[in-house]
Order: structure tokens, then sequence, then C-alpha cells
């Protein structure tokens, strides 16, 4: 206050304003006469040799040099970080306690880094021969998965079943008609060459999904489970009254249309398996699973076969397999359609 004093009697009594300074200069008023102790831009001008092209006096340099209110003022207009965010204020007492907080968590940090790292270390390490033995034949699923593996297993063996189910007791009877030993080797072998026949068809109509998985399943399980009652019917065939020849036409239609539903039910089973445990790790697994039901189904025909002949007769042995067969579709078609909403 008493410098300004001390210009304005300097300038009353010599008539000249004195030489601006960079002190005097304020940016936010550099274009506004509102204080009248500070020159404005033009007077600024007119003190340092006129705006024009007149001499200028530089015996003072124009450099604004903004305090740290004008900084704080300034990053504030513009949505900066403030100062603070670049370390420039000191530190108070509440921000070195926080970073003695902060040296603290980045500690305990470092030592649950550690212990992850020696955890992971255990696992990297390789399992022991007891550890392997037991991950290799166990299989890990849920409820709902065992239960639709089960079912599906379960129609693998059905299905199978019904192939070398006549083993034991068909070629004595063959025998008793008549019938040679290369047609009786024939009527066995149709079965598996229908069904080998099939399954490339079969996977061609799902990858075109002509048919869904489930409903080629059930309608081979169906097919099969018909014919395969139908070739027991034979046993009430009179060959008094007609020949041996439809005898055989009678015997290798029925076993060939059972070896399309059989082909048609082993293709839409593997691709179940496929689809129903889509993305599980132990997938190769569940299909060593299901081509060791399919082995026991081979395996356990002849003796099926052979004890309800011997129990019942050669139509029963056959037509008994076949409702079981045919019950058992309404399994799958509970628990592993796909419910998919009706569209009004």
């Amino acid at each position: 206050g008493v410098v300004r004093m001390f210009q304005s009697a300097l300038t009353t009594v010599t008539g000249r304003r004195p030489v601006a300074t960079a002190r005097d200069y304020d940016p936010h008023e550099a274009n506004s006469d509102s204080h009248p102790s500070r020159p404005g831009h033009a007077e600024l001008l007119e003190a340092m040799g006129g705006a024009g092209g007149g001499p200028r006096r530089w015996d003072c340099a124009p450099v604004y040099k903004p305090s740290v209110g004008d900084q704080l003022k300034s990053r504030e207009r513009k949505g900066r970080a403030p100062l603070e965010h670049y370390n420039m204020a000191p530190a108070s007492s509440v921000d070195m306690k926080r970073g003695a907080e902060g040296k603290e968590t980045e500690k305990e940090k470092g030592k649950d880094a550690g212990q992850l790292a020696g955890t992971a270390s255990n696992q990297n390490q390789p399992p022991s021969d007891a550890e392997s033995t037991a991950d290799m034949f166990s299989i890990v699923l849920t409820p709902a998965q065992w239960r639709k593996l089960v079912i599906l297993a379960f129609g693998s063996l059905v299905n199978n079943i019904t192939y070398s189910l006549l083993a034991p007791f068909f070629p004595s009877i063959a025998r008793e008609r008549g019938v040679s030993e290369i047609h009786v080797g024939l009527v066995f072998g149709i079965f598996a060459l229908a069904a080998f026949a099939t399954a490339p068809y079969a996977g061609i109509a799902l990858q075109k999904k002509r048919f869904t998985r489930l409903n080629m399943m059930i309608f081979g399980m169906v097919l099969n489970a018909i014919f395969t009652a139908a070739f027991g019917l034979l046993e009430f065939y009179d060959q008094e009254k007609h020949s041996i020849f439809w005898y055989l036409v009678l015997a290798y239609g029925s076993r060939i249309m059972a070896g399309i539903g059989c082909g048609l039910t082993d293709t839409s089973l593997y691709a179940l398996i496929a689809k129903t445990f889509e993305g599980h790790g132990q997938l190769p697994a569940l299909m060593g699973t299901m081509e060791s039901v399919c082995g026991l189904g081979f395996v356990g025909g002849p003796a099926l076969g052979g004890l309800l002949y011997d129990t019942t007769s050669f139509s029963l042995t056959m037509i008994l397999p076949s409702v079981v067969l045919v019950g058992y579709v309404a399994l799958p078609w509970y628990y592993l359609r796909e419910h998919v909403p009706i569209k009004h």
C-alpha cells in the first residue's frame, strides 16, 4: 500500500507513469480497468512504448510467473489433477500415516504372493503313483450328470444285447428247420452289416440337422425293438404250409431292420454323450465308459439269451428284451429332452 501511494505521488509531481513491472500484470484483469491501482493491458503497452511501431522499453521483462494459487485455479478450470497428485504439496502427518499403512500392506501382499508361489510350485510337482492311479479310475460328475450317464449307458447295454441274444439257441432251431450253417452265420452277420452301413448316413443326417440326437435314438430303439420281437415270432412259422425260402426272407428282413435301428441308436448315443458333456474335462473317459458298456452288451447277450430260453421259449426270449427297450424310451425322453419354449 505504501508503494502504491508513492507511485501515485510520483505520477502527480512528474506527470509521468512509472514503468510497469511484471508484478503489476494480472492475467485475470488484463482487459479490464476495474482495479484502479493496477494498469490494464493497454496502459502496459503504452508504458512499454505503445502498441504501434514506436520504441519499446525492455528494462523490465513482461514475463508472468503464476503463483501456486494461480496454478491450482488454472488446473481446476481445465479439469486437471491438483498439484498434490504430483507430490508438490508437503506431506502431512495423515499422509505419512497412510504411507506407513501402504508399506505394511505391500509387505502382506508380498507374503501372500510368496505363499501362492509355494502352493503353485507344490501343484506343479508330478503326482505320486497312487494319486495318478486314483485319478485314472475316477470320474467326477454331478448327480444330474451321473443320472444322464446311467440312462445313456443302460440304453447302449440293452440295444447291443439284442445283437448277440440269439447266439445260444438259434443255430439248433435253424438246423431243426433245415437251414444250412451258411444262412445261420449270415443271419448273425447281416445285423452288424446293416448297423455298419447305417451309421455314416445317420451321422450325416445329424450334421445336417434333419433329426435331433434324441429323436434319432428313440426311433432307432423302437425300430430295433419291433423287429427283434418280430424275429421271435418265427417260432410260429408253419413250414409245412410255406417253404423255407420265406422263413429265411423273414429272418433276414427282421435282422436287417433291427440292425438299422441299432446303428441309428449307437450313432445318436455317442452324439448325445458328446453334447450332454460338452466342455467336460473327462469326456474321453466318458466315451471309453460307453464303449465298455457296449462291449458288455455283446458279452452279456448270449448269457441272457440262454437263461431266458431255458426258462421260457424262443419267442419270449426275443420279445422280453424288446419290451424293456421300448419301456426304456420314456427315460431319455423325460430326462434328456431339450426343453424349447413354444412359440405361439
